[in-house]
C-alpha cells in the first residue's frame, strides 16, 4: 500500500482538513483509486502467490499470500475513509471506531485463528474484519456524501501524496532495515530478542503518533490564520512533554515487563530496549514535526528528513552490528532517530519562521494542565472513599 498508492491516504487527510474541502469528490476519487488497486493487486497476488511464498516465507502459506491483494485494497479504503473523520476534526468518533475495530479484530482472531485453526489466513481475515468496521463506521459518522470524480483534485491528491510517500517508504525502511541486516550476523533467536526490544521501546511513540495525526489536520484547517503558528509551536512542546513521559514510564517498568510479558527467555531484550529509549524520544518528537510539516503543505521536507535518517541508519548498522550484534543495532537506531528529531526541529523552525525556543522550550504554562491532573487524582480518590464509607454506613 505504501508503494502502490503514492501517499494518497495522507493527501486525503490533508485536503479533507482544509476549509474548502470537497469531501464528496475526495470520497469518489478514493473509490476510483481503490478500484485501480483491486485491478492490479488482487490478480497479482493470486497469480504469484506460490512464487511469493517461496521468496518470502520459505514456501509456506501460499494461500495466505493470495489474499494479500484484498488486504491492500481494504486497508487503503480504511485509511482514506477514516481520514475524512480526521479532516472533520472528529477525533472522538475516530477513537471509538478504533476501539470497536480492535475488539472486532480480537474476536476474529479467536474465531478464525484459535477456533477454526486457519493460521495466517485467519490473521488476515481479522485484519480485513477490522478494516471493514472502520470503513462502515466512518461512512456513517461523516454523514451523507455524494461521491464524485474530480480529476483536477485527483492530480493534486497524487502530487501531495507522492511527496509524502517517499518519506513513508523511507520510514518503513528505517524502522525495519536493522532486522534484515541482523539476520546476516546473528542467530534468528537473537533477531527475535531484538524485535521484542523494538516492540516495547516503540510504545513510547504512542503520544507522538497521535499528535502527528491530529496536529496535521488542525494546522491545515487553520491555514492563513494566526492559530496555525500557535498550534505548531504548542504541539511541539506538548509532544516533548508527552513523549518524555512515556519514555520515562517505559524506563521504569520496561525492564520488569519484558520477562513477565514475553517470558524469561527474552530477558536479553532488556538491554537493547534501554539503548533504544533515548532515540524513541527524538523519534516521537520527529513524528510531531512531520505532522506539522504535512499540515503546512510541506510534506517533501519530512520525506527528506526520513531519507537522512535511513542513510545514517544503514551506515551505522553495517558499522556496529557486526561488532556488537543486537546492542549495536539498537545504538545505530538511537543515533539515527536523534539525528532525525534534531534535524526535523531545525527544518520546522526554518519552514515556519518560528524560533527553536518557541518550539522546544517547555514552559510552566505548558506543564500546568498535567500537574493539575496529577494533583487532582488524590482528591478524586479521597472523595470516592468517603462516598463508599458513607454508603456503607
Amino acid at each position: 500500500m505504501a508503494v502502490g498508492t503514492a501517499g494518497f491516504t495522507y493527501a486525503v487527510a490533508y485536503y479533507a482538513s482544509r476549509r474548502d474541502a470537497d469531501r464528496g469528490a475526495i470520497l469518489g476519487n478514493s473509490l476510483v483509486v481503490a478500484g485501480g488497486l483491486a485491478l492490479v493487486f488482487v490478480p497479482f497476488f493470486a497469480v504469484f502467490a506460490d512464487q511469493l511464498a517461496r521468496w518470502l516465507s520459505h514456501g509456506e502459506d501460499a494461500a495466505a499470500w493470495s489474499l494479500a491483494g484484498i488486504v491492500v485494497v481494504v486497508m487503503f479504503l480504511d485509511w482514506c475513509i477514516h481520514n475524512q473523520l480526521i479532516g472533520k476534526l472528529q477525533f472522538g468518533r475516530l477513537n471509538l471506531l478504533l476501539v470497536a475495530a480492535q475488539l472486532t479484530s480480537l474476536l476474529a482472531i479467536v474465531v478464525f485463528v484459535h477456533s477454526a485453526g486457519w493460521g495466517v489466513i485467519g490473521g488476515l481475515l481479522a485484519v480485513i474484519s477490522s478494516a471493514v468496521v472502520m470503513i462502515v463506521g466512518s461512512l456513517i459518522a461523516v454523514g451523507r456524501l455524494r461521491p464524485s470524480v474530480d480529476f483536477d483534485l485527483m492530480r493534486r491528491l497524487f502530487a501531495y501524496g507522492s511527496r509524502v510517500s517517499v518519506g513513508w517508504v523511507f520510514q518503513l525502511v528505517n524502522f525495519r532495515v536493522d532486522v534484515f541486516i541482523l539476520q546476516a550476523f546473528v542467530s534468528l533467536k537473537d533477531v527475535g530478542v531484538y524485535v521484542v526490544a523494538v516492540l516495547v521501546a516503540e510504545l513510547a511513540l504512542t503520544a507522538g503518533a497521535a499528535l502527528s495525526t491530529s496536529v496535521g489536520a488542525l494546522v491545515a484547517n487553520y491555514e492563513g490564520e494566526r492559530r496555525q503558528s500557535e498550534t505548531i509551536a504548542s504541539s511541539m512542546r506538548h509532544g516533548i512533554i508527552l513523549t518524555a513521559a512515556t519514555v520515562g514510564g517505559l524506563a521504569v517498568v520496561g525492564g520488569f515487563a519484558i520477562p513477565i510479558l514475553f517470558g524469561p527467555e527474552f530477558s536479553a531484550a532488556v538491554t537493547p530496549m534501554y539503548i533504544l529509549l533515548p532515540g524513541m524520544f527524538f523519534l516521537g518528537c520527529g513524528q510531531v514535526v512531520a505532522g506539522n510539516l504535512r499540515g503546512a503543505g510541506r510534506p517533501g521536507v519530512s520525506s527528506l528528513l526520513a531519507g537522512l535518517a535511513v542513510v545514517v541508519t544503514l551506515a551505522l548498522d553495517f558499522l556496529l552490528i557486526p561488532r556488537h550484534g543486537i546492542d549495536g543495532a539498537a545504538l545505530a537506531s538511537t543515533i539515527a532517530y536523534t539525528v532525525f528529531g534534531l534535524a526535523g526541529l531545525i527544518a520546522l523552525s526554518r519552514v515556519t519562521k518560528l524560533p527553536i525556543r518557541s518550539l522546544a522550550l517547555v514552559t510552566t504554562r505548558d506543564l500546568a494542565p498535567y500537574l493539575s491532573a496529577v494533583t487532582a487524582v488524590p482528591g478524586i480518590l479521597s472523595r470516592r472513599v468517603r462516598r463508599q464509607e458513607a454508603s456503607a454506613k
